[in-house]
């Protein structure tokens, strides 16, 4: 089973259209994220900033709980596991 990372549909042409990858449990958020950006370049180069960090518009959900209320990227996954990564939406 594993970790089950969702993509919204805004994300789903940085990662060829995938809307679901999974991954093994017992890593972090941060190592799911790193792999994620091997596999698909252009989405770290839409989703962090020239530091290598997240950008501030983009959050990830735990469980349906923002990663914040954790321990942000350094949360430990296990088995069954469901993370959200949503960009936030702004207009005017």
């Amino acid at each position: 089973m594993g970790v089950t990372m969702r993509m919204s549909d805004s994300l789903k042409h940085l990662t060829r259209n995938k809307t679901v990858i999974v991954f093994e449990s017992g890593y972090t958020i941060a190592d799911c994220l790193n792999n994620l950006n091997q596999e698909f370049p252009a989405f770290k180069e839409q989703l962090y900033d020239q530091n290598g960090n997240l950008k501030a518009y983009v959050t990830i959900f735990l469980n349906g709980y923002n990663i914040n209320y954790h321990k942000g990227v350094d949360t430990m996954l296990n088995e069954g596991d469901e993370l959200d990564i949503i960009p936030t939406a702004a207009g005017g």
